[in-house]
């Protein structure tokens, strides 16, 4: 890994070691393969749960696609010994709103009206899939999901998202300092014009924070 992936997989923050360690996997996946692999690597070294990052790679394919997912998930059965993992193969739909409505709230129903208006299905896909399937699924915390979601959409460069689950990692139990350490983590992996922009977009919505 780069000088700086390292820094952020070593460097203390708020965030407690497990969600720091997710949220640095997350950064890596999305943002290169070979990255990713060497994260594995680092954090095998660490004995670090690798059911808990299966799951988090089956989260890569909703923000970097599925050859990335698979690329992932070969790092990680490359790099750690095998693991019994329970399959979850039913989508849920009931599931999959309860925890849209979580993340946007009183904006829910708006949203799925202008998702449904760019594609008559693409409401039902991410409901069903995104959210249903892969979202919540059991084994990592809604807080943890959106802290990954907004670093991978910050490494991605998906503003407009990320502006979102900005606002649904915070209803999900995350808090100011969190995020702005998952935008410092974001930070080894992205462009400094990048994590600015994320941290200005915090201060709009929040207002200036103290240390």
């Amino acid at each position: 890994m780069d000088e700086p992936g390292l820094r952020a997989l070593r460097e203390d923050g708020t965030l407690d070691l497990a969600t720091h360690r997710a949220v640095v996997f997350f950064a890596a996946a999305v943002a290169d393969p070979e990255l990713a692999d060497l994260t594995c690597h680092v954090l095998a070294d660490e004995d670090d749960d690798p059911r808990r990052l299966q799951e988090l790679a089956l989260q890569v394919y909703l923000f970097a696609g599925f050859p990335r997912c698979i690329n992932v998930l070969s790092s990680i059965q490359r790099h750690f010994a095998p693991v019994s993992v329970s399959t979850t193969s039913e989508a849920s739909r009931d599931r999959g709103m309860a925890l849209f409505r979580r993340i946007y709230a009183d904006q829910a129903d708006r949203v799925l009206a202008s998702l449904s208006e760019l594609h008559p299905d693409l409401d039902h896909l991410i409901l069903e899939e995104a959210y249903g399937r892969v979202l919540s699924r059991p084994g990592v915390d809604a807080r943890t999901r959106e802290l990954c979601a907004i670093v991978g959409l910050m490494v991605s460069n998906d503003e407009r998202q990320w502006y979102s689950h900005l606002q649904g990692a915070l209803r999900c139990g995350a808090s100011v300092h969190d995020v702005e350490d998952v935008i410092r983590i974001g930070g080894a992996f992205t462009t400094m014009a990048r994590a600015e922009s994320a941290r200005a977009m915090v201060r709009r919505i929040v207002g200036p924070t103290r240390s």
